[in-house]
């Protein structure tokens, strides 16, 4: 429920964290239980092509947006160097005109065309389709792993900043409600577990989500809210299946003996 004043909101569903490059779940360490682990990756650029080639692609760090050859390349050479290309059936004689540049009197422009070089099409064809592309396919997951661990990074910081006045709570939850009544609509999770997040600059900066001690609530405020008969008996009957979880570990979500009962409460 937390909003800065630009309405920007951090909120994390579970299909946005899975298979993921250096994102792991349910580990262990000396300090207890990590139910999510991040690290830091970098960024890896696209294959670079050929010399050849590099004029010709119009080629960006963004693996969503896939690398279109040029039409035509401008070239300024020298009045031999003009003559010879055109001589080699590399440029035509309509393409070549007197530079107006001041710094290149003398000088000729050039417009060489793709159409004119089949083989610099074949070679981008083979670079998007052998080198780009399977480049692409592994780097778009990298990425969201890299803005959501950006993501997690402002979360430490807010709640690092926040003080006693303004403390920040980040909240796992667990067994999704979603119900439209009377117009209103719910959408969040049953149980809730305050968990605590960590940097480790020991491990290159790996960022850590491990559940705190507080036993895990259940949230059934909406239903309060819209007089919903049994929410009473409902929300007795989880506390009560919370209550008998082992409390060495508490409810978690990669063990669904501590969770389930809590929610076929709910759901009964």
């Amino acid at each position: 429920e937390y909003r800065l004043g630009n309405g920007q909101t951090f909120l994390f569903h579970e299909h946005e964290l899975l298979a993921l490059p250096g994102i792991t779940h349910d580990l262990t360490d000396e300090d207890g239980a990590v139910w999510l682990c991040a690290d830091r990756l970098k960024r890896n650029d696209p294959p670079k092509p050929s010399e050849t080639l590099a004029p010709w692609l119009d080629l960006s760090p963004d693996p969503d947006r896939t690398p279109l050859p040029r039409d035509h390349l401008l070239k300024t050479v020298s009045k031999p160097e003009c003559d010879e290309l055109v001589a080699s059936g590399q440029a035509r004689v309509e393409d070549c005109a007197e530079s107006l540049s001041a710094d290149a009197k003398g000088q000729f422009d050039v417009r060489l065309r793709l159409e004119d070089r089949p083989e610099i099409a074949r070679e981008a064809e083979q670079y998007l389709s052998l080198s780009w592309l399977p480049w692409s396919v592994g780097e778009r997951p990298r990425r969201r792993s890299i803005a959501l661990y950006q993501k997690l990074f402002e979360v430490v910081q807010l709640s690092e900043l926040g003080g006693a006045e303004q403390a920040i709570e980040v909240v796992w939850g667990i067994g999704l409600s979603r119900w439209i009544k009377d117009g209103a609509v719910i959408d969040l999770p049953l149980i809730e577990r305050l968990v605590e997040i960590e940097i480790d600059e020991r491990a290159a900066g790996t960022i850590r989500i491990r559940p705190r001690q507080a036993q895990a609530t259940v949230n059934l405020r909406p239903y309060d809210e819209l007089k919903i008969e049994g929410a009473p008996v409902a929300q007795d009957a989880a506390r009560r299946a919370i209550a008998s979880v082992d409390d060495d570990f508490g409810v978690s979500p990669f063990q669904r003996e501590t969770f389930e009962p809590v929610l076929r409460a709910c759901q009964t």
